[in-house]
């Protein structure tokens, strides 16, 4: 079709929107910034054009790079973009208070803020993005009763190897045999329980609950459930000695704070969220980025068992304190990578039934545009919006006309 200035239209689709192919997915989507069907960039294709990754746009928060390091749209990826302020402030708020009762060696509520403050902040979560209406109460209920279980059942039952291992750590006393057993095996079984909860849920949940962020959900909020019950379960002895640690060294207290409160929880919230996802996600048979394959159970798993060895073997070999959290930090890191990085291949390259459906207010950048996988303003992957968020947007009918995803 020619315009007045003797340049071409593109095709519409009988209804007046202008439609264009995907270079990577073959699809043709609405004339966009990028492809709703695939979420890719239609505009720098060059980058990663044969698979589609858009490593410069995070599929949850598009205008963050893949690899940036954000506690809040990583672990938190359901929030609407502007509930994730409150969340980094709540963040911020955890970690100081944490610190200040530390310094003030009051230890009673230090253990307290520790083992509650992430669950009651994934509490809150779950509230803000509507997850009570999404999810079945029982499934829910399941996971966070099992983590919680397994935890203190864990926790009760190597406590005993863990305290001794510590003083013949200290000592110098330790043998080898205790090295491979409470530096090294104990801790990846712990790390392998805190994925049960996900693997339960996984086998009872019902045909329709089969995004990749429901996963990431239940996988989270076990995890989340085991540590809060095994900190409190270690750490409960400590109150015999009052609540205020008078005799304790107020940097160990600190370090204990930050370990037990901070990075603990983190590092177990992003393993059990990245195998949950990997667990329930169904990948798109054309996708082929590198990150298709890593998000797998296959692979996830025997991650997670080799990072809580080497938590272990930190926590065994007992090095000075400044030290002990920054490597307990360093592993941290890497897990909320591993989680940021899973779920941006997951979004993407899950299967999606595509087609153009009724005008939507995206819940990121809140343009109006037509019902995709993907916003073709803003790149924003649907799927990491919940189910009701998503209702809520809907504006009007279907357009008249769909698209269907190729076949490979």
């Amino acid at each position: 079709m020619s315009t007045p200035d003797g340049g071409t239209q593109p095709p519409t689709d009988g209804g007046g929107m202008h439609l264009t192919q995907c270079p990577t997915c073959g699809t043709e989507v609405p004339l966009g910034v990028f492809c709703g069907a695939c979420g890719h960039h239609l505009v720098l294709h060059e980058d990663g054009a044969n698979n589609g990754f858009r490593a410069h746009s995070y599929a949850a928060a598009p205008g963050e790079h893949v690899l940036r390091l954000s506690i809040v749209s990583t672990l938190f990826p359901h929030l609407p973009h502007r509930s994730r302020a409150p969340f980094r402030v709540a963040v911020v708020v955890l970690i100081v208070g944490l610190v200040v009762l530390a310094a003030l060696r009051l230890q009673a509520p230090m253990i307290a803020v520790a083992a509650l403050g992430v669950p009651l902040v994934f509490q809150l979560y779950l509230q803000e993005c509507d997850v009570y209406e999404d999810l079945p109460l029982k499934l829910l209920g399941v996971a966070a009763l099992l983590g919680a279980a397994l935890g203190y059942g864990w926790a009760a039952l190597t406590d005993h190897r863990v305290t001794d291992a510590t003083a013949g750590s200290l000592l110098g006393s330790g043998s080898a045999g205790d090295f491979w057993l409470d530096g090294v095996l104990i801790p990846a079984v712990g790390g392998l329980l805190l994925l049960v909860p996900a693997a339960v849920a996984f086998a009872m949940k019902p045909p329709h609950i089969d995004e990749s962020l429901d996963g990431f959900l239940i996988g989270s909020l076990g995890a989340v459930a085991f540590t809060a019950a095994s900190t409190i379960t270690r750490l409960a002895p400590q109150l015999k000695t009052g609540i205020v640690a008078h005799g304790r060294p107020v940097e160990s207290i600190v370090v204990e704070a930050l370990l037990q409160g901070g990075t603990v929880p983190i590092t177990a919230a992003s393993i059990g969220g990245i195998v949950g996802a990997a667990l329930w996600v169904r990948r798109r048979s054309q996708s082929g980025h590198l990150g298709r394959w890593l998000a797998t159970a296959r692979i996830m798993v025997p991650v997670a068992i080799v990072l809580y060895a080497v938590l272990g073997v930190i926590d065994y070999e007992q090095p000075p304190q400044a030290t002990l959290l920054a490597l307990h930090i360093a592993v941290a890191i890497a897990a909320l990578l591993l989680l940021r990085y899973g779920l941006h291949a997951v979004l993407l390259h899950e299967e999606h039934e595509v087609q153009i459906g009724a005008p939507r207010v995206c819940p990121h950048c809140e343009q109006v545009v037509p019902a995709m996988p993907f916003c073709p303003h803003c790149g924003f992957a649907h799927r990491a919006s919940s189910r009701a968020a998503r209702a809520r947007l809907e504006l009007g009918p279907a357009a008249p006309a769909g698209v269907e995803e190729p076949s490979s």
